[in-house]
């Protein structure tokens, strides 16, 4: 974050992943969303298109109407800057009901877990999704992002 203007909306900059999937981008608003949310999932999104030659949009509906469905939900501890920090970890399945899915198979079961704590700028500390095998449950795919720390500048 970089600036902060009176009515409280911030620029962000986003430092994301590393080697082959670093990106580097900004400014992006940040007023009632945590843009790296956005981020994450569009990301996310647009690769299983691309993986499947699937529609985008259906992936980005599903997971849209999963933010309004029930969740599974705990209380959990996390660690930054040396202290410990009470959160919440939220996971949302978002296709494992949809009976459309069965185009994608290897998707039913994906998960992406949301870790939040109000002691974090921005509200979220670790974003994370995952895929397991259908056959036998082993983790097939998963990508991460931890937050790390703010840097403010001018």
């Amino acid at each position: 974050m970089r600036s902060v203007a009176a009515d409280g909306g911030k620029e962000v900059w986003l430092d994301l992943f590393e080697g082959q999937e670093h990106r580097l981008f900004g400014p992006v608003a940040a007023r009632e969303q945590n843009p790296l949310v956005i981020t994450f999932l569009q990301m996310d999104v647009n690769e299983m298109g691309r993986l499947t030659g699937g529609a985008a949009g259906y992936f980005q509906q599903q997971i849209r109407k999963a933010f309004n469905e029930p969740t599974e939900s705990e209380a959990v501890t996390v660690e930054l800057d040396g202290r410990s920090l009470p959160a919440t970890r939220i996971t949302l399945r978002p296709f494992r009901d949809d009976p459309a899915i069965d185009r994608f198979p290897a998707f039913r079961d994906k998960a992406y877990v949301f870790t939040v704590a109000d002691g974090v700028p921005g509200g979220v500390w670790q974003l994370v999704t995952r895929v397991p095998d259908p056959a036998n449950g082993t983790l097939i795919l998963e990508k991460s992002l931890t937050f790390e720390g703010v840097e403010t500048k001018g």
